[in-house]
């Protein structure tokens, strides 16, 4: 038998309705390729967008029932709402890519340049414009996921050097926060009368903060630093209980001699 023709815009139940406009989905206007075939088959793929990713094919296009075109039509919306996903994924990754390039080449001049060997820095500045160059040569269309690698292989090697600038900049104010709170706890002592006990843990723990000064201030920035504020948190972890024990034995040695010159019972 031939092959049947155009559906006609009134079937046997007299509905006019053509194939219902896709929704808008009010995102990213999308170039699409669309071809049809001999047999009716719609196959729509995006414009810029490289490789078989988000290419789809709606057949028949001319449906001959009212639900078979509702269902075409929504295979249709679901398939641009997923095109439109893609591409705003690629484009947002794009800019990350090429973000994070000129942020950290502009950094290896400025900000970072003490954290980070001068081998270390050429081999990172040459990968850095090598790859702003592909991002405007044959990297302007390319798919989501090739970005995101590129992306991970430079911060690779980037975020090294951005944790040793944070901890180079973070740890003197560190030191300066632990001399303070070891200065409370030695006025705490003398008000608790609790000094004999806890003089000594102060002292231990003021010299060694001294000792990480020099240290912080010796060390080449380009390596990692002698000690992380994890370090001082744990070392100020051990000296707040020490502390702690000495008030609160001070405290009950008080409270004895406060009964027995009362008379109380122990």
């Amino acid at each position: 038998p031939p092959p049947p023709g155009p559906a006609s815009p009134t079937d046997a139940a007299g509905d006019t309705d053509m194939v219902p406009p896709v929704a808008d989905a009010g995102t990213l206007p999308l170039d699409l390729k669309l071809t049809l075939d001999a047999h009716g088959m719609l196959n729509v793929k995006p414009k810029g967008l490289k490789g078989a990713v988000g290419a789809c094919t709606v057949a028949p296009v001319l449906a001959t029932g009212r639900d078979e075109r509702l269902n075409r039509a929504k295979e249709m919306e679901s398939h641009l709402a997923n095109l439109d996903r893609m591409v705003r994924l690629a484009s947002e990754s794009k800019n990350a890519l090429e973000s994070y390039a000129i942020a950290m080449g502009r950094g290896l001049g400025t900000d970072f340049r003490e954290y980070v060997t001068e081998a270390d820095r050429e081999a990172f500045q040459s990968a850095l414009a090598e790859t702003e160059a592909w991002l405007y040569e044959d990297g302007e269309d390319e798919e989501y996921e090739t970005y995101v690698t590129k992306l991970e292989a430079l911060q690779a090697l980037g975020a090294p050097i951005k944790e040793r600038y944070d901890a180079y900049t973070e740890l003197p104010q560190k030191l300066h926060e632990v001399t303070e709170t070891l200065m409370d706890m030695q006025t705490q002592l003398a008000k608790e009368d609790a000094e004999d006990a806890g003089q000594a843990v102060i002292a231990g723990a003021i010299t060694w903060v001294g000792q990480c000064e020099l240290a912080l201030l010796q060390a080449p920035k380009s390596a990692p630093p002698p000690f992380t504020c994890a370090d001082l948190a744990g070392r100020m972890a051990v000296v707040t209980q020490e502390i702690t024990r000495a008030i609160q034995a001070s405290q009950s040695a008080k409270a004895a001699a406060a009964r027995a010159q009362a008379g109380e019972p122990e």
